[in-house]
């Protein structure tokens, strides 16, 4: 049984952060089409402090077999003056299956510049914690 959605989820992104959007959209604009210079360049100076320009950590972290098929922003919440959480979805193309995801991506304010904010652990030392 396929089941439909009640109704299409509307996003809910106040004024304040419509350039922060732009920002979001750039940067995954850049990781669909592989671009990762671009992408980089939007990450933010604490994750360049802990990872080099490598495509190579881009394509661990997205994985290969998976075909981004659109991102998008469906609201904000504010963490403090200088970082949020974007509630997202993303739909995707895994084999012969379309599916849609939903996610939580952090995002930071550098010098009144938005950058994405990803995990800068390294994953030993996620699992050193567990």
């Amino acid at each position: 049984v396929i089941k439909k959605s009640e109704k299409p989820i509307v996003p809910e992104i106040p004024e304040e952060y419509k350039p922060l959007v732009k920002v979001f959209d750039e940067y995954w604009a850049a990781i669909k089409k592989s671009d990762f210079d671009s992408a980089y360049k939007l990450e933010s100076e604490d994750y360049k402090k802990v990872y080099a320009k490598d495509p190579e950590v881009y394509k661990n972290r997205f994985g290969r077999t998976v075909k981004l098929v659109g991102i998008r922003a469906l609201g904000v919440k504010k963490i403090n003056e200088k970082e949020v959480i974007i509630r997202a979805s993303v739909g995707f193309k895994a084999a012969q299956l379309d599916t849609v995801r939903f996610f939580a991506d952090r995002w930071i304010k550098e010098n009144d510049t938005w950058r994405h904010l990803p995990d800068t652990k390294k994953p030993e030392e996620n699992a050193s914690k567990k």
